[in-house]
């Protein structure tokens, strides 16, 4: 209710989904009683909770955003129709300008990559915005690292509550998959992860197997031939791609998720856009175990040397997140 009535006002319907009073008698109380000197701020949802709050207390303000998450919106356009895209574009304009608003109040703005460092760059030149990478555990135990991989089995992950996730399940399971059954009769494909069991018949069809939630997800990354990410819109970094890549898995993607990863090797992922340039990139890897192990053993090593939590947690430091003295 507080989301539809946002609608004649001016504020990010997902800002106004949000809005609580007690949690901004619970935000002031706690400055007063704690009077910190960093406040950590998690997504544009939270800043209205910090905005008022910044003139009164003399600490250094953090926003997280994350992600452009307004440049992912616009992205998802050309995918939803009717009143969907009707309200998403709306969304879109309202998150922009909500983005470079808070991006400039706050005292540091941070992304999780250097394509949105950009791309919030552009939209607001004041901001000081920094690069805070997450991590990747690397915790791939020795039991999954005795799995043989199967002979034709492409594999997709991912949330698929989140728009994108399921747009890319139904890319992969509809329009490239059948091309590559036709050149790999036995190829087999999983769809993993929270709530795909939901994707119906978005993700049925000869072949194709959904998984649902994995408690141990690094099995099914471990048995799998290829790694399909076959993003048609999205932001940020995809940390199931990371995910795959420090499992040892070569994965086909699009330029998109590439972009979100920069600076990357040229030969650490294969790329494509269109569902015949995917599928041709997943048959190769099927049809070549020695580059598959190749390709997916460089990607193992550049991301174990590249999204370390160490180095995560030196950027933040870096960026004066932490003053000196406070642990």
């Amino acid at each position: 209710m507080r989301a539809l009535a946002a609608l004649f006002g001016s504020l990010p319907l997902q800002a106004a989904y949000y809005e609580s009073g007690r949690m901004r008698l619970r935000v002031s109380d706690a400055l007063v009683r704690v009077r910190p000197e960093v406040v950590y701020t998690h997504l544009f949802r939270m800043a209205p909770y910090a905005l008022p709050e910044i003139p009164r207390h003399a600490a250094a303000w953090v926003l997280d955003l994350t992600d452009v998450i307004s440049t992912e919106i616009e992205r998802s356009l050309a995918y939803r129709s009717g009143v969907s895209r009707w309200l998403y574009r709306e969304e879109g304009r309202r998150i922009a300008r909500y983005e470079r608003r808070v991006a400039a109040a706050f005292d540091r703005c941070w992304v999780v990559g250097a394509a949105e460092a950009k791309t919030l760059a552009a939209m607001c030149p004041g901001a000081r915005i920094e690069v805070v990478p997450i991590g990747i555990d690397g915790c791939g135990s020795l039991e999954t690292a005795r799995t043989a991989r199967e002979p034709a089995t492409i594999l997709f992950f991912g949330y698929h509550r989140i728009f994108h996730n399921r747009d890319a399940a139904s890319f992969l399971a509809r329009d490239i998959f059948p091309l590559v059954r036709a050149q790999v009769p036995e190829a087999v494909l999983e769809i993993a992860g929270k709530e795909s069991e939901r994707l119906g018949s978005l993700a049925r069809g000869s072949g194709i197997r959904t998984l649902g939630y994995l408690e141990r997800p690094e099995e099914a990354f471990a048995r799998a031939t290829v790694f399909a990410a076959p993003h048609r819109f999205a932001a940020g970094v995809q940390t199931k791609v990371l995910q795959a890549l420090d499992q040892g898995l070569p994965v086909v993607t699009t330029p998109l998720v590439r972009d979100g990863l920069e600076p990357i090797p040229n030969d650490i992922l294969r790329v494509g856009t269109s569902a015949e340039e995917i599928a041709a990139r997943i048959v190769a890897l099927i049809r070549d175990p020695a580059l598959a192990a190749d390709v997916g053993a460089r990607g193992r090593a550049w991301v174990r040397s590249r999204f370390r939590w160490e180095d995560a947690v030196r950027a933040f430091e870096a960026s004066g997140g932490v003053p000196t003295g406070v642990a």
